[in-house]
Parts: structure tokens; C-alpha cells; sequence
């Protein structure tokens, strides 16, 4: 965080970035939060072919909703399928 501004970079963005990002700011009175969603397509050079046994990348296991007071540690656990194998 610099700032009042924090900031997620992604320095090459890969179809497997595609999905929903959340931030949540949170202080002794209460919490914002904002999200979105961002697509990655594939470019025709990178697209593989699925006749020839490749898979779009598929979640198998996914987060789940945690709840848990300040200080506490929380570990988010996701499986994902996919050939090749999705970079996470």
C-alpha cells in the first residue's frame, strides 16, 4: 500500500487470471469493500486446440466463506484441473 492507494498487479495477464477480485478496507468503525471482474481471452497464437486433449482450466475445489475475528490466520484452499496445467 502506498498511500491511500493499493494496488494488484498482474505483469502478464494469462486467460487463467480471469475471475473476480475483491478488496476490503476495514477500520475500528467499519469496512468498504469494492470488486470486479476481469476477463482474459486468449490470443488466436495461444489458443490450443481441445480435439487434441487439452482442457480449459476447471476448479474441482473452491473457497470458501471464512469468518474470523482480527489476528487470526485464514488460508484459502483451491484445486484446479486443466491441461496443460493452469499456472494459479
Amino acid at each position: 500500500m502506498e498511500g491511500d492507494t493499493t494496488s494488484l498487479e498482474i505483469d502478464e495477464a494469462f486467460v487463467e487470471d480471469s475471475g473476480h477480485y475483491c478488496v476490503v478496507a476495514k477500520n475500528a468503525v467499519g469496512d468498504a469493500r469494492t470488486s470486479c471482474d476481469v476477463y482474459v481471452t486468449a490470443s488466436s497464437q495461444h489458443r490450443l486446440s481441445t480435439d487434441a486433449g487439452f482442457s480449459p482450466p476447471e476448479f474441482k475445489f473452491v473457497f470458501d466463506d471464512s469468518t474470523l475475528a482480527a489476528g487470526e490466520a485464514c488460508t484459502l484452499r483451491a484445486t484446479v484441473i486443466g491441461n496443460p496445467l493452469p499456472k494459479v
